[in-house]
């Protein structure tokens, strides 16, 4: 029940990661990407062109903050001693900068792709008190979303068969195009050298070790119930060790040509802006203070930027991302959906008749309940 659970709230939520790069794939529709510079009237006056990061071209914000604690606590200075790409001058003592609150407030530029998901995607409210208006744009992807998940699943496993012919396999075509663009981009064995090289002494750091056991869930989909409700439709006789191997194979194998495809970009990226791979890898982190919206959303359009037919690898690109989360998607609204039929199986039939209505009014619930997750309100 638990698990049950916890994929409605998963259902609830992740579909606007979905709904996210839908938002993002019909801005490739352009003659201009539009978070190449700051030149739109959604622009705040934080964004600077040319500004990669919080403490600018060369410099990372970790190292800023490294330094202020090698002063003494007496001493103040200037924003710009730091080399920030600061809009106006501040002064704050060596003890301030070492708190989350001074990495916050070191952030005075953004780059057009922090600014284009800030101020154009979320337009961001000035804190969790402020709910801010429902993003309109964002409302009616949102509920195009959900219809394509409800005729994803609505006639059960035939349906979902179909579709995933598609979604699973798109990805891995999108990834190989990916992957040869990205070697061929100098700097990309930088990024591939830090994407392999082991750096041991992580291994002592216990959340490398909880980022490592998410990964694996994540990506294996382990306690969240979609594969045993998949598996549910097996025939009784079917080789479940064998498909067990399988997909561990395949995911591991999918985890790397994805790190190799993403990496060799990051290197060419990092190249263009002056700094360590690590650095680029960090800025993700520090932008949106989780790695994964940060670095799809903000720091990979960005090296589509330098990038001869960029609108066509940022379109392939938030496609793929929109085929992998609708997968992620109607798994999870499918274990809802199969525990009601399986443990409420006499009432599903005596009042909804068929199968498609109880789809459709999960779908609803799950769609109504994530209406928060779309307004304005800073996360």
């Amino acid at each position: 029940m638990a698990t049950v659970a916890i994929s409605f709230l998963f259902t609830t939520y992740y579909i606007v990661i979905i709904t996210w790069a839908f938002y993002y794939m019909f801005h490739t529709f352009a003659a201009k990407l539009p978070w190449t510079d700051c030149s739109h009237e959604w622009n705040s006056k934080l964004c600077k062109n040319g500004s990669s990061s919080p403490s600018g071209p060369g410099s990372s914000v970790y190292d800023v903050i490294s330094d202020a604690g090698n002063l003494t606590s007496n001493q103040t200075y200037s924003i710009f001693d730091f080399n920030l790409n600061a809009t106006s001058v501040s002064t704050m003592t060596p003890a301030y900068l070492k708190t989350e609150t001074a990495l916050r407030h070191l952030n005075e530029s953004r780059s057009p792709t922090e600014d284009f998901f800030i101020e154009n995607v979320l337009q961001k409210s000035s804190g969790i008190e402020d709910q801010g208006s429902m993003r309109w744009e964002l409302l009616l992807i949102l509920l195009m979303c959900w219809v394509i998940v409800y005729f994803c699943i609505w006639k059960g496993p035939k349906s979902t068969g179909k579709v995933v012919y598609f979604t699973a396999t798109f990805p891995y075509l999108v990834l190989v195009i990916l992957l040869v663009r990205g070697i061929t981009l100098p700097g990309s064995g930088d990024g591939i050298d830090f994407f392999l090289k082991p750096r041991w002494s992580l291994l002592l750091d216990a959340k490398v070790w909880v980022n490592a056991a998410a990964q694996n869930f994540n990506s294996l989909g382990v306690a969240f119930g979609g594969l045993i409700t998949m598996s549910s439709y097996s025939k009784f006789n079917n080789n479940i060790v064998r498909d067990v191997l399988i997909l561990a194979v395949v995911d591991a194998l999918t985890c790397l040509l994805a790190g190799f495809a993403i990496f060799s970009i990051l290197g060419n990226l990092a190249l263009t802006q002056g700094k360590a791979v690590a650095d680029v890898v960090d800025e993700a982190a520090f932008v949106l203070s989780v790695p994964g919206p940060g670095l799809v959303f903000v720091i990979y359009p960005q090296a589509f930027n330098t990038m001869p037919v960029s609108q066509l690898f940022a379109f392939l690109f938030f496609f793929m991302l929109v085929c992998l989360g609708i997968d992620s998607q109607f798994a999870s609204v499918e274990v809802i959906v199969t525990t009601i039929q399986d443990h409420f199986g006499h009432a599903v039939r005596r009042w909804l008749k068929r199968k498609e209505i109880l789809v459709l009014i999960v779908c609803f619930v799950s769609f109504l309940a994530g209406l928060p997750n779309i307004t304005q309100v800073a996360f």
